[in-house]
């Protein structure tokens, strides 16, 4: 590393952002929308052609499945970029941008230069971050949302009494960012939460280091924010007839045949974060040191450490079983290894600097240079793979081509792929029929629908035991005729059928 780039924390930032967009923003609206980004994407399009931002909705269905966090982001991304795929997903690349620099300030500020550079390129290219970060999915902004709460958390906790920044900015920083968090995903950050609480508290060896009100000054602000939202919420989702569509938090705890993921939640999620998860076992490795100064770095990062397992455990005993969820708590892991750089690369017995030089592959600039090798050809491959398999862009401009005018009813295929409509309801508006999708759970169920409607069925996956939606008598019956469409989005296969007149 040149002596300029070494000393100016002004340029050190910027290739922390450099890279991170270069990692994040090429090709990024080159693919269709894939996998669940349609439930974030359409009822965020929704609401900004609706001017209705109080209440989510998914086809004129009321969507209640997460909080609105990232509907209300990417609606704003929407409104100055317009209905795409691109800004949709820049939320996500924005927001790891901005996790990149958050871990640059903290460890900047508690380990000095080059160590902050360290640990927010780390972030950038960690594999874990590469997906996220490049869709319009929640984990990327709930990430960011999390790592600037836990970071905050454990810079009030660990630092000395001297202050350079007020402490009102620090409880209104860990109030924003924890409710923003929540706003996203709910709860699911606040093991991530409680973890930082923990570890902060065993890495001082005193729960003392709790005792400072902008701690829990900012944890009320946050839960408060979003206390007023829920109530609100839940006082127009009563309003609603038939309910909105909502997700149990218990559908991703403890399940029938998930135990062996939940007992492997720690270990899986910890290999995501390689090469930068080897330093984990050194940061807990010496004893403090007797300089006030240098303790409190050592603090710091053994209490980001700690913190990492301690989210872990308690997510696995929770029962947890999807990394996705996982994923905030090695959001901290480019802290600890920027604070392993730092603290074994001075002041450490000579075994240590050596297991430490061993591990990390001793050059820092050079393992962050061929992950950024990697990171592009992940890039390509990953955009490759959702603009030829995962996206249902193909199969919706297919059914709009063929798309009648008039009302469409679906359900089950809303509920796996609802860019496929989208995509078709587009497409057929563009050759100037006009026509009303409308989602209606339980359409299975349901009495014959309004004769001319047409009506999209999920006729099942690839896996073979897996039935269709409706089966063929049942489809008579309800005055279902034919198939004028059929076409698959990534494993879902789906037929288009319409009532008789």
């Amino acid at each position: 590393m040149t002596r300029p780039l070494r000393e100016s924390i002004l340029w050190q930032a910027v290739l922390v952002l450099g890279v991170a967009l270069a990692v994040h923003l090429p090709l990024l609206g080159s693919s269709g929308l894939a996998d669940s980004e349609g439930f974030r994407a359409i009822p965020a399009w929704e609401m900004l052609r609706s001017g209705d931002w109080g209440l989510t909705t998914l086809f004129e269905q009321p969507y209640l499945r997460k909080p609105p966090g990232i509907t209300w982001a990417i609606a704003a991304s929407s409104a100055v970029f317009g209905e795409t795929e691109l800004a949709a997903r820049l939320v996500s690349a924005l927001a790891a941008a901005v996790a990149a620099l958050a871990l640059f300030l903290f460890a900047t500020r508690r380990w000095g230069p080059p160590f902050g550079l360290w640990a927010g390129l780390a972030y950038t290219l960690t594999p874990w971050f590469w997906r996220w970060g490049r869709s319009a999915e929640i984990e990327s902004l709930h990430n960011a949302l999390v790592l600037v709460s836990a970071l905050v958390l454990v810079h009030v906790a660990t630092r000395a009494r001297h202050r350079l920044v007020p402490d009102v900015f620090w409880a209104l920083t860990l109030g924003a960012s924890l409710a923003g968090a929540m706003l996203v995903k709910g709860p699911a950050g606040l093991a991530c939460i409680a973890g930082a609480m923990v570890g902060a508290c065993v890495a001082a060896r005193s729960v003392r280091s709790l005792a400072r009100w902008p701690i829990w000054a900012g944890l009320a602000l946050g839960v408060g924010a979003f206390g007023a939202w829920f109530v609100v919420a839940a006082s127009r989702a009563a309003a609603i007839e038939g309910g909105p569509v909502v997700q149990s938090p218990s559908e991703f705890l403890w399940g029938e045949g998930q135990a062996a993921r939940v007992l492997t939640l720690g270990p899986v999620t910890l290999l995501g974060a390689l090469p930068f998860a080897l330093a984990l076992p050194l940061a807990f490795i010496g004893q403090r040191h007797r300089d006030p100064l240098r303790r409190e770095g050592e603090d710091a990062g053994r209490a980001l450490a700690w913190a990492m397992l301690i989210a872990l455990g308690v997510e696995t005993l929770i029962g947890v079983s999807n990394n996705r969820y996982a994923m905030p708590a090695v959001t901290w892991m480019p802290a600890v290894y920027a604070f392993v750089l730092w603290r074994h690369g001075a002041g450490a017995s000579e075994w240590t600097v050596r297991v430490g030089r061993a591990v990390l592959l001793g050059r820092p600039g050079l393992v962050c240079a061929v992950m950024l090798l990697v990171a592009w050809a992940h890039l390509g491959w990953f955009e490759h793979r959702r603009d030829s398999r995962t996206s249902g862009l193909a199969a919706g401009l297919s059914l709009g081509a063929v798309l009648p005018p008039g009302d469409v009813w679906a359900d089950k295929a809303i509920d796996t792929r609802p860019e496929v409509l989208w995509y078709a309801g587009r497409e057929a508006a563009r050759q100037g029929r006009a026509v009303r999708i409308r989602w209606v759970p339980g359409l299975a169920g349901r009495s014959q629908p309004p004769r001319g409607t047409l009506v999209l069925l999920e006729s099942q996956d690839t896996r073979p035991e897996d039935q269709p939606e409706i089966p063929e008598p049942r489809r008579a019956e309800l005055g279902l005729g034919a198939p004028i469409w059929s076409g698959a989005a990534h494993v879902f296969r789906m037929i288009a059928v319409r009532t008789r007149d």
